[in-house]
């Protein structure tokens, strides 16, 4: 039975309907997952994914599970946009060609587009043809939180699966069930995962990112005392946090590689190569927006004090600090700091450095909170 997929409680009617799907054997060639963020399609869309590539409907105990359950199969590609303005051409056209070819290791391909609002209509007529003729043995899960902005000629070729939104609590129950953790650390890495629970468990799981959470709550402590010098060195510290995650995923891909060098070919080799270099991109992008996200967690603490929401705190543990910080800075400080750390989670989509983009980062938010400072 599909194991990943059994293990979906937040949106129990999807995953009624795709576990009937998988049973069946009448998975059809694109889907529409619509719900609103944090509801968990990226989460469902890998689960699903796993069903399919697996020749026992997801057994989870396979190596093409396995791989699944890791976000590291070949034969499973995670797409996002790009582009300052979405999804770039050339993106959508190595998709396209990616899916003519033959899976590496599985007997079927699956392709999972992020923010498909953000396809235009540039992008989308050269997606249009593999909508509409697929390869049998591909699979497109498209995700959306914003339906309406879809265009119609993707819409109109897909089969719409709908999310519910889920309440914080019962993600974060979720999480407590999953990990054992208490639900005050639970609650925390809901709030900085970007609704994704895999990412969630893994800050769980991880005392390395727990205490690089730490180093950046203090270093945010110490904002409005701190030199253009001392950020930059406190910067230079939270930008190696979370390195043995990385460390253990290319650790993992060269033990892969070895394996498939002695009955894959040189072209599959290379598919493998680049789909690990994507899979590795994208958990240093996680990583890197979970450092944001950090930071705008205690943005936002600091704003709840400011209206007099003094229990909805998520960094309880930082509650003296938030208090103080609410007592000095302005709401229109606090506003253009938020607006600072979502453009620099976007940052990364254009390669720009992770160390760069911290030390722009802290510098911009003791800036916007306390006024200019002096360098040293």
């Amino acid at each position: 039975m599909p194991a990943m997929l059994e293990q979906i409680t937040l949106q129990p009617q999807v995953r009624d309907l795709l576990l009937s799907t998988v049973a069946a054997g009448r998975a059809t060639h694109a889907y529409l997952f619509s719900g609103p963020k944090g509801s968990g399609k990226l989460d469902v869309a890998c689960a699903f994914a796993q069903a399919l590539v697996c020749e026992d409907q997801g057994c989870g105990h396979c190596i093409d599970c396995k791989k699944a359950l890791l976000r590291n199969h070949p034969d499973i590609r995670v797409v996002h946009p790009a582009g300052a303005q979405g999804y770039l051409i050339e993106q959508i056209r190595e998709v396209v060609s990616d899916a003519t070819r033959a899976p590496i290791q599985a007997k079927h391909k699956v392709f999972i587009l992020e923010d498909v609002e953000q396809l235009g209509t540039s992008a989308a007529n050269a997606f249009l043809k593999t909508l509409e003729e697929p390869s049998s043995r591909v699979t497109l899960i498209l995700l959306t939180s914003r339906q309406e902005s879809v265009l119609s000629t993707i819409l109109s070729r897909c089969q719409v699966v709908a999310f519910r939104s889920v309440p914080e609590a019962d993600l974060v129950a979720e999480l407590v069930r999953r990990v054992g953790c208490q639900p005050s650390l639970a609650r925390v890495a809901v709030n900085v995962s970007g609704g994704s629970l895999d990412l969630a468990e893994t800050f769980c799981r991880s005392e390395e990112l727990i205490d690089l959470r730490k180093s950046i709550l203090k270093t945010l402590e110490n904002l409005e005392a701190s030199d253009d010098w001392m950020l930059l060195k406190a910067a230079s510290a939270l930008s190696a946090g979370g390195e043995s995650i990385l460390d253990d995923l290319k650790a993992q891909q060269a033990e892969e590689l070895e394996v498939a060098g002695d009955f894959l070919g040189r072209g599959a080799l290379k598919q493998m190569e680049a789909g690990h270099k994507r899979a590795l991109t994208a958990m240093t992008r996680q990583l890197f927006r979970l450092r944001c996200s950090v930071v705008e967690s205690w943005l936002r603490d600091v704003l709840l004090v400011k209206a007099g929401c003094n229990q909805l705190l998520i960094n309880d543990d930082a509650r003296q600090a938030i208090l103080a910080c609410a007592q000095s800075v302005s709401e229109t400080g606090l506003l253009c700091a938020c607006d600072a750390v979502t453009r620099c989670k976007s940052a990364m989509d254009y390669n720009v450095q992770l160390q760069i983009c911290l030390d722009a980062l802290l510098l911009e938010v003791r800036e916007d909170l306390y006024g200019p400072h002096n360098s040293r």
